[in-house]
């Protein structure tokens, strides 16, 4: 749901002085934000125009004479001539995630916009920052992609072998370097961070490295630096679902109507062990495909699903039909949270984040404590073998350390989180003197764009503190809970 922000006064009384006065109106064919020239364009999923540019930076920052690389960097200005000084800077997810394609956020924030403007900057790696542009999947139709859970290694070495450029350059250190390259040419001297899901880790990064730089921190789903990313969402998600199911087993109306949910599926996990062939409707040309699925697919499917807490609602009746046989339901409903694959997260960049910052760190111990959960230890099996064919760079140790600081950070944590769970964000807010952690425990992977939560986002960037939060909002968010379990395909019940 879009947030519509009242318009200020001073918005008004511009407009009035240009309809009625004469007054010189902005200029609708350039706009500079210092050094950076930008021109009309148009972001994903947003309607009205933005402000596009370009801006140089060395594709490895320890040799500035070297390869030179572009960043797209995407300005919604404020409403206001006279805007604030401090930008918001949204760091998206994945790693893999372009800014350009978080549009839509970026609308959920407009009351920042009040303000202030909202940036956007590619990650090196993707959008139009000099992105990874082989495709690794073997197709970009979603459902087929679906079916897929790690490149296939000769398509790994193509990619890698064909990039015009040096893939061991493309970690989150580098990226830091990027923006503080940015903030510099906006010509600010202080921004505003909001980073959720991977984005958080950048920002918590940024806020370690450059202090003086950032006004206020927005994180949300919270991957710490120290993350083993990959490892630890794996289990998390797995257990997150096995929580679903069990809930759903607590639940009087939600067992009355799935009484072997828990059945159903190690049933799911037993009949497709190996790949099967399946036939389904597919869910957006309508016409009959044959597919091969195996209980990974499946699994995958229902996991996306837990990202949103009304989405995880329908997985007991999802279980049930896909035990049923009919699996086309299921991977219409992940479709909606997944978009296409091929084209919303850059896999190359993933690989090479994933592989220099956390691939390593997961120790033999870890893979004992992997094999309480096969999903989990067999896509670590195959990650591995990515990692191993695909060129990455290394960071420093104490990356991985702890960001202590005492600048302003707002904290959000789901208690449905299937990812980054609410403990991640309690970890973090431990060292970080002025933070304020939300944990909602009704909400699943990122809360700060739902409900009354983006009020909370613009008044917290608005006065730099949490001091004045509205207390109304941050209650409804505290009290939560789980959505109510469809108990039927067109009914839930609490």
């Amino acid at each position: 749901m879009t947030l519509q922000a009242r318009p200020s006064v001073l918005l008004v009384m511009a407009l009035l002085c240009a309809l009625l006065a004469g007054c010189t109106a902005p200029p609708d064919t350039g706009l500079r934000r210092g050094a950076i020239e930008l021109t009309e364009c148009r972001l994903k999923d947003v309607s009205s125009a933005a402000w596009c540019g370009e801006w140089t930076v060395p594709e490895n920052h320890d040799q500035p004479d070297g390869r030179k690389i572009k960043l797209h960097v995407a300005v919604l200005p404020a409403y206001v001539r006279s805007r604030a000084p401090d930008p918001l800077i949204l760091l998206a997810g994945g790693p893999g995630q372009a800014a350009s394609d978080i549009g839509k956020l970026a609308l959920l924030f407009d009351a920042v916009r009040r303000s202030r403007d909202i940036v956007l900057i590619d990650q090196r790696g993707t959008g139009g920052s000099h992105p990874f542009a082989c495709k690794l999947f073997d197709t970009l139709d979603p459902v087929v992609a679906m079916m897929q859970v790690a490149p296939d290694p000769l398509r790994l070495r193509e990619c890698a072998a064909g990039f015009d450029g040096d893939p061991r350059q493309y970690t989150t250190p580098a990226f830091l370097s990027d923006l503080e390259s940015v903030r510099a040419a906006l010509g600010v001297g202080e921004v505003n961070l909001w980073g959720g899901s991977y984005g958080s880790r950048v920002a918590l990064a940024y806020l370690r490295a450059y202090p003086d730089r950032i006004r206020s921190v927005i994180i949300d789903g919270v991957a710490t630096t120290a993350m083993r990313i990959m490892f630890e969402a794996l289990i998390n998600g797995e257990a997150q679902l096995g929580a679903t199911i069990a809930d759903c087993g607590a639940n009087a109306a939600c067992n009355a109507a799935y009484p072997r949910l828990a059945d159903d599926w190690t049933r799911l996990s037993r009949d497709y062990a190996q790949e099967r062939t399946v036939t389904i409707t597919h869910p957006r040309t309508g016409e009959r495909q044959i597919l091969g699925a195996d209980f990974l697919a499946i699994d995958g499917a229902l996991r996306t699903l837990l990202y949103s807490a009304e989405y995880s609602a329908m997985i007991p009746e999802l279980i049930t039909r896909a035990a049923a046989g009919d699996l086309a339901p299921l991977f219409a409903a992940s479709l909606r949270i997944v978009g296409d694959l091929g084209q919303g997260m850059n896999i190359g960049l993933q690989l090479s984040v994933v592989c220099a910052e956390d691939g390593q760190r997961v120790g033999a111990d870890d893979r004992v404590r992997a094999r309480a959960y096969p999903i989990a230890a067999t896509v670590l099996e195959r990650l591995d073998t990515a990692c191993n064919g695909w060129p990455h760079g290394a960071v420093p140790g104490e990356f991985h350390q702890p960001t202590t600081s005492d600048k302003p950070v707002l904290v959000f944590s789901g208690g449905l989180d299937p990812v980054t769970p609410a403990a991640n964000g309690e970890l973090a807010a431990r060292t970080l003197v002025a933070a304020t952690h939300i944990v909602a425990p009704g909400y699943g992977h990122l809360v700060s764009p739902f409900g009354c939560a983006p009020r909370l986002v613009a008044r917290f960037v608005d006065d730099g503190n949490a001091e004045h939060l509205p207390e109304d909002c941050v209650k409804a968010l505290r009290t939560s809970k789980r959505p109510p379990f469809f108990v039927n395909r067109l009914e839930a019940k609490p």
